[in-house]
């Protein structure tokens, strides 16, 4: 994130979102080498926890077994469509923010 803007495609921020075939989302922090979930790609990635947090109660409802799954069923071939709306919701996200702070 530079300058309140974010690139959908740059996976190298530090809280990565993971997804899996049936649309559960998984956060992951890459600095201290927590592992991707064997059946998740990654699709997204953010500066903070609270951002990646933010994404993960927007999108999902919470399991029974405790994770986060996706509201809209995926496939394969919208993984792009993911990766769009989770940026869309940043850009909202970083918006409220500015507003807030005046």
């Amino acid at each position: 994130m530079t300058n309140g803007t974010i690139n959908p495609t740059d996976l190298t921020r530090r809280f990565m979102l993971d997804v899996t075939a049936d649309g559960v989302l998984f956060i992951r922090d890459t600095q201290v080498g927590e592992p991707r979930h064997k059946d998740a790609l990654p699709i997204f990635s953010c500066d903070t926890y609270e951002t990646a947090r933010d994404l993960q109660i927007l999108h999902c409802r919470r399991q029974y077994n405790g994770t986060y799954r996706l509201t809209h069923p995926i496939t394969y071939d919208d993984l792009g469509n993911v990766s769009q709306m989770l940026y869309a919701s940043v850009q909202r996200l970083l918006a409220a923010k500015a507003d807030a702070r005046g």
